[in-house]
């Protein structure tokens, strides 16, 4: 099983997952593919260590759904 195959599955359990494609290659095809089947972005392996993480909070993180405040207390 591949990385999007995996998503898929997870995503077809857990409907809600937020998922984020990490990536050796920019303009991979497979990208593409992933965020078709429901990955909410992805990110680059080169990135730095702040943007990962800043990713990975606005993903997890939308003020939309935080009815409980749980994404401040975590900063």
């Amino acid at each position: 099983m591949n990385g999007i195959d995996a998503m898929i599955a997870i995503r077809n359990e857990f409907p809600d997952a937020r998922i984020i494609i990490l990536t050796t290659y920019a303009g991979d095809v497979r990208i593409s593919r992933a965020l078709k089947a429901g990955a909410r972005g992805y990110l680059l392996k080169s990135l730095l260590r702040k943007e990962l993480l800043d990713t990975i909070r606005a993903v997890h993180c939308r003020p939309e759904e935080d009815s409980g405040g749980s994404c401040h207390a975590s900063r």
